[in-house]
């Protein structure tokens, strides 16, 4: 699914870039399309307002939106995302939430929005971690914070993203959700892993993305 970029709009103009399920009802893509274009700017900011805080800020989120019969957005949840960033996930699903859409034809309707920030080219990007580095970490703490924050959900899955900087700080995180139920426990993920000790990346900080569930 084509990604918008930092370095062009945040998202084409092009109709097939939103993928409309129409689950209960349907929208148009040109209907989807019109809503969301002028927003782009905006949801573009949500990344770049973040380079003072983390200047290698990049990855992709695809947003999954529910939109109720009087056009109005029900929930949007990030299904995927490899930001890494909380505060411009939070940006942009405050932002989405304001867009309002035509009225879908027979019901609410379901569509996902992929968007992608890059890196910015002057600044080294972090070292990719794998999922490994973090296992005896998320061993030691991912049941404890699984019963804070799911306890009431059967399958809570999250797929959390985040930044290690020199010493073992974690600079920032963010997360996606299997479910727009599961996504409403994201801050609560968040926050507990900010407690995590991490390994020390060295003289450069780390990126790594894991699975909880």
């Amino acid at each position: 699914m084509p990604e918008s970029s930092s370095h062009g709009e945040a998202g084409s103009n092009r109709e097939e870039d939103f993928e409309s399920e129409g689950l209960l009802g349907t929208l148009s893509q040109d209907e989807i399309s019109r809503a969301l274009r002028p927003k782009m700017g905006a949801f573009l900011e949500c990344f770049t307002d973040r380079y003072r805080s983390v200047e290698f800020l990049s990855g992709a989120i695809q947003l999954v939106f529910r939109v109720s019969v009087e056009g109005r957005v029900r929930w949007v949840y990030p299904a995927v995302s490899d930001i890494g960033d909380r505060v411009a996930e939070r940006c942009l699903l405050e932002r989405a939430r304001r867009v309002h859409f035509s009225r879908p034809r027979g019901g609410e309707a379901e569509f996902s929005l992929p968007l992608a920030i890059d890196p910015q080219e002057e600044i080294r990007p972090p070292f990719p971690w794998n999922e490994a580095r973090l296992s005896g970490v998320i061993s030691e703490h991912s049941a404890a914070l699984v019963s804070h924050c799911g306890p009431d959900l059967v399958a809570p899955i999250w797929r959390i993203t985040v930044y290690v900087s020199p010493g073992g700080e974690l600079l920032a995180a963010g997360a996606s959700a299997a479910s727009v139920d599961t996504a409403a426990k994201i801050d609560c993920v968040i926050d507990s892993i900010q407690a995590w000790p991490m390994p020390d990346p060295g003289s450069y900080p780390a990126k790594v993305s894991f699975t909880l569930q």
